[in-house]
């Protein structure tokens, strides 16, 4: 498992605003038979480059949002059963010009949504994708990797034969973004990016996964690692190119992240066992400046005897490398280029010992 940063950091681009329409009206009109008063719904979405929230009483278990967009866009609804709660009973789906009907029960996360192409096209997704999601709710908690691995290359295969089925939807971009992950890389996004329409990738929504792509490449395999300078914990600059004519893991982590602290040992392993056959490891901590005293408290109780920078300041190390969940690695030959990245547990050993003859 890994602790994700920013849940939404690629999700967000498929909400950005296009250029395929004027501003055109939509109308969510919904029924939810088993939802009394008081209860509201909420709707957020990003137009324009802004969050807008707008939201509707549920009277009789009936609602209605009507509003205008430029082209489709990914939403989310949120039935709130009390005014002021917190509510997880939240329904994705797309805007479009039209009609958008709601029809559900007691809870909006099972609701059944129809309406234009694009939500009949994000509909037939979340079908294909159901018989997984019940196999990812019947493996959580049991910490089986292995099945978890088998299960996400299922994901993979499913969403790949969405998009070659659908190059016409932008339901296909989010597909291609659910492919790669919270870790993806260029090289997992552009060969299904490629097989989108030509007016999918002029979308506002396709140039954005475009320009996620290209800043993907300057950190995939093969490409040389960007370089940066860092401050250790006793104030001394470090910086990668420093490590030129090394084997050297670029450990990404931090002090909170508890799927990090538990790849601790097996980095503190591997570096014991190479680090006299040309290998050192460089750990960036995503700790902020007031986690100072907790990050030089984990390096102690974890023995990381290797260097160690804290990732703050405008020029961020973990941006030049897209981090969007940690724990995440690079390893790096002796001439600076990225050899491999996300080694994990028992692969880590095994690819340096395979590597480091």
């Amino acid at each position: 498992m890994k602790h994700i940063i920013t849940t939404t950091a690629m999700a967000t681009m498929l909400m950005a605003p296009g250029v395929l329409w004027a501003q055109q009206p939509f109308a969510i009109q919904g029924q939810l038979t088993g939802v009394g008063s008081p209860a509201k719904i909420y709707l957020y979405y990003n137009a324009a480059g802004q969050q807008i929230k707008d939201s509707a009483l549920v009277n009789n278990g009936a609602f209605k949002i009507n509003g205008t967009i430029a082209n489709p866009v990914s939403a989310n609804l949120v039935l709130a059963k009390a005014p002021g709660t917190q509510s997880r009973d939240m329904l994705s789906l797309y805007l479009e010009p039209g009609q958008i009907t709601v029809k559900g029960g007691d809870a909006i996360k099972n609701a059944l949504v129809t309406g234009g192409p694009v939500n009949d096209s994000h509909g037939e997704l979340k079908r294909m994708l159901q018989p997984i999601t019940q196999k990812e709710q019947a493996l959580r908690g049991k910490q089986d990797e292995a099945a978890e691995i088998a299960l996400q290359e299922e994901k993979k295969d499913v969403l790949a034969a969405f998009v070659k089925a659908h190059p016409n939807s932008v339901v296909s971009l989010s597909a291609v973004i659910e492919y790669g992950g919270f870790q993806p890389a260029a090289s997992d996004l552009e060969p299904l990016y490629s097989t989108l329409s030509a007016g999918v990738k002029q979308t506002a929504q396709g140039k954005a996964l475009e320009a996620t792509i290209i800043k993907l490449k300057k950190s995939d395999i093969g490409q040389l690692a960007p370089l940066f300078s860092k401050a250790d914990p006793k104030g001394k600059t470090i910086s990668l190119a420093d490590y030129r004519g090394k084997y050297v893991l670029l450990d990404f982590w931090a002090s909170w992240c508890k799927p990090c602290r538990a790849e601790n040992p097996y980095v503190a392993k591997a570096y014991e066992k190479y680090r006299s056959r040309n290998f050192e490891v460089l750990g960036v901590s995503l700790d902020i400046e007031k986690g100072r005293t907790a990050w030089l408290k984990a390096i102690e109780e974890d023995g990381l005897t290797w260097a160690q920078v804290i990732d703050v300041g405008d020029d961020k190390a973990s941006d030049l490398y897209n981090v969007q969940a940690i724990p995440q690695n690079y390893l790096i030959d002796p001439q600076g280029k990225i050899i491999a990245r996300n080694l994990r547990g028992e692969a880590l050993d095994a690819t340096l010992d395979k590597m480091l003859k």
